[in-house]
């Protein structure tokens, strides 16, 4: 806005940062450029209230008017730059500064800037799940829901660390588009293959696109394991003073392959522009079959051979008794067994086996 001739121009509003998160400060620079002229006053409005002034020429140069929640850094406030401390939601609107030149002109510019001043969760998302483990060809149900803020949290559900409800389809390779589509969005070129090939429409398989560098040709990237989510609906629920805690539901269909390593992990990531994120996540682990002993068969020699000596353990118990109570017993001893044996040849070691099965 320009009031009589003027010198003064390109007159532009910034706040840094934007957006300013809930009791933070902003700083609002009014640049300008005078064009040789005097500054006469710099004044800040917050819509049409006027609560800070500077004009040079006068003593003290600065001047602060009340305005309900808003507290001035004077320290750090000049003709250039207002410094606004411990920001409440109830701030956000917009805020303008007004640059008036010297005489004799006194030309007149303002300029505007909307603050958006957020409130960010004060805790991570919640995510739960209906089972503790899933197998093949279940339904995994998840929800996850963030604490209130302004604006509401965007919430996005992940499987392994992708996200799973952005997908594309598979294309061919060598398939060609027309070079004007490099500039769109991969949704505009999911969309383009989508007309040229029908039957990519509804699928499952997943794989994100990598363009050529003559900007022409298009092919898999990566493939994307056949886990998208079927369903998910998100919802927001009202929390006072303005602030709104957001929802999400999700239903993933259980493959083997999304159990990569053995693992399956389902995140929830709650983030607000580039000022807040955080994240939360689940593992699912391969169910487990409970370890069975492995059955030992043995060979025929070795089997033969714990045979006898098992008739060798009976033999041995059937004559103890006679051992110990004989007039001229000796005293027992595994040497003296082992040694007693010594003497059978092998024949006589057969039959005495063939007598003790009966054979």
């Amino acid at each position: 806005m320009y009031l009589g001739v003027s010198s003064l121009k390109d007159v532009h509003l910034d706040v840094y940062p934007s957006p300013v998160v809930r009791g933070g400060t902003a700083a609002l620079m009014c640049h300008r450029d005078m064009q040789g002229a005097g500054l006469y006053s710099v004044k800040w409005y917050r819509g049409n209230h006027e609560f800070y002034r500077y004009t040079p020429l006068e003593n003290p140069s600065t001047r602060v008017f009340g305005l309900p929640g808003i507290y001035v850094d004077i320290n750090n406030s000049n003709g250039t730059q207002v410094l606004l401390k411990r920001l409440d939601l109830s701030l956000a609107g917009t805020f303008s500064c007004e640059v008036t030149a010297e005489s004799p002109y006194f030309s007149t510019q303002i300029a505007a800037k909307y603050i958006d001043v957020i409130s960010t969760p004060d805790s991570p998302p919640v995510l739960k799940a209906d089972k503790e483990k899933y197998s093949p060809g279940e339904i995994l149900r998840a929800n996850c829901s963030s604490s209130p803020a302004r604006p509401a949290a965007n919430l996005t559900i992940f499987i392994n660390d992708e996200p799973g409800i952005i997908h594309y389809e598979l294309l061919s390779s060598g398939k060609i588009f027309n070079s004007d589509l490099y500039c769109l969005q991969l949704m505009r070129l999911k969309q383009e293959g989508e007309k040229q090939r029908p039957e990519l429409i509804n699928r499952k398989g997943v794989d994100f696109i990598m363009i050529a560098p003559d900007h022409t040709r298009l092919w898999p990237l990566r493939k994307y394991s056949e886990s998208l989510i079927r369903s998910s609906e998100t919802s927001l629920h009202p929390y006072e003073n303005g602030l709104v805690w957001a929802s999400v539901s999700a239903e993933v269909p259980i493959s083997q392959e999304l159990f990569p390593g053995g693992r399956l992990r389902v995140s929830c990531l709650a983030s607000i522009y580039d000022v807040y994120s955080n994240t939360t996540k689940l593992d699912f682990f391969t169910p487990e079959v409970d370890p069975r002993p492995e059955r030992i068969t043995l060979t025929g020699d070795g089997s033969s051979a714990m045979k006898f000596q098992n008739w060798l353990l009976l033999l041995f118990l059937l004559f103890l008794p006679m051992l110990t109570t004989a007039q001229d017993s000796v005293l027992w001893s595994p040497d003296y067994v082992e040694y007693s044996f010594d003497y059978l040849d092998v024949d006589a070691e057969e039959n005495l086996k063939m007598s003790l099965i009966g054979g």
